[in-house]
């Protein structure tokens, strides 16, 4: 204790703006219209970075951020951003797509442009997981699903080069993949990876488990890892909860506070207490779920991983649902459709329309939040 006091006393005594607390609260990204560049304040308005970056997808700064900053005119700088203003990783950026990578769980991927491989920061910019990954996935739950010994291959079959860039899209050919731990350690080889696997639902046993929800594979330790499948818990839910489903209370339990639908009448989306929405719904919605538990109404599932409509509620939880890059925690809170196709009872069956219920997975379980009908009109 003493020791944290001295040096707070010395770090106070040379910058007297400083404050622990401060460092530790997340910083907001902001937009100069005059510039059209990016800086950062943190939480009482006070800029902390002045805009200069021309592309960063942080919306907060928590430890480290990558960015893309402007240099004189028409020259610019790439790299990751501590909080203390130290730059590292100069030009080794991770990029996917068109988009900068995002701190999670207290990492960072980034590229070794020397040797295109992929490594990871941690918060304080330290090389923690070091640059020998063709590819890696982000940290979940203390694990990272990681690409070794692969080269990217252009649609034309061309070897696509990190360097000259010769195609806008490629593919990974080859390799081997694994989980690995934050210590860098394998603990699955040759790791078949679903997007639709729960992370936080890992148990570690010495034999496998008899479970159809579960995902199992072999450690390298001879102990078995499996996880929830999430498309697998839904269907569940879906066939044993929402589907018995026979009136209104029912359906409220088994619906997000409020919902989203399409108003055909005013050709727009509208959201709306999940009360006063089955006060004049409910029929419509009951008679729709008769028919799939009939198995009258043929449906499909869908893991939907652009994340929930933006709306005002949305936007309350969007710490919740979003990371600080703005992308959907589809990892946590997976978003589920729905989908009834309508055929016509002619020969040829023509396509007619679809009916399409989004189940979003709350901390309290799988919940209707969304819906866009065709066979009912919605009020």
């Amino acid at each position: 204790m003493r020791i944290l006091i001295l040096i707070y006393i010395v770090i106070s005594a040379l910058n007297p703006n400083f404050s622990f607390a401060e460092q530790s609260q997340p910083w907001q990204r902001f937009h100069d219209e005059k510039s059209e560049l990016y800086g950062f304040r943190d939480l009482d308005h006070q800029v902390k970075i002045t805009p200069k970056f021309i592309m960063v997808d942080a919306y907060e700064f928590n430890n480290i951020i990558a960015v893309i900053e402007q240099v004189g005119k028409e020259g610019y700088q790439s790299y990751y951003l501590l909080k203390n203003g130290k730059k590292i990783g100069i030009e080794n950026l991770y990029m996917h797509g068109n988009y900068l990578d995002c701190e999670c769980e207290g990492k960072i991927r980034f590229r070794d442009k020397r040797l295109d491989k992929v490594g990871f920061f941690d918060k304080n910019g330290q090389v923690v997981i070091p640059a020998v990954y063709s590819d890696a996935e982000p940290f979940r739950n203390n694990m990272a699903m990681v690409l070794m010994g692969a080269q990217r291959l252009c649609p034309d079959g061309e070897k696509y080069s990190f360097k000259k860039r010769n195609c806008e899209h490629f593919q990974w050919d080859g390799g081997r993949s694994y989980v690995i731990n934050t210590k860098n350690e394998i603990l699955i080889n040759d790791f078949n990876h679903t997007r639709d696997i729960d992370w936080f639902s890992l148990e570690i046993t010495e034999k496998e488990k008899d479970n159809p929800l579960r995902e199992t594979f072999k450690g390298t330790n001879g102990e078995y890892y499996s996880f929830i499948n999430f498309k697998k818990e839904f269907t569940q839910w879906l066939v044993s909860l929402f589907f018995p489903a026979d009136d209104v209370d029912s359906l409220k339990a088994n619906t997000f506070e409020k919902i989203i639908f399409w108003d055909d009448d005013k050709k727009l989306w509208s959201e709306v207490g999940k009360d006063l929405f089955f006060k004049k719904n409910s029929q419509a919605i009951l008679k729709i779920i008769k028919g799939l538990k009939s198995s009258t109404l043929k449906f499909e599932i869908h893991n939907n991983p652009l994340g929930v409509r933006i709306s005002s509620f949305a936007n309350d939880l969007k710490s919740k649902y979003y990371d600080s890059c703005g992308n959907y925690k589809n990892w946590i809170h997976p978003l589920f459709d729905l989908v009834i196709t309508h055929h016509s009872k002619k020969e040829g069956k023509k396509f007619l329309y679809q009916d399409i219920f989004k189940f979003l997975k709350t901390d309290n379980g799988y919940k209707l939040m969304e819906m866009s009908l065709r066979s009912a009109e919605l009020k």
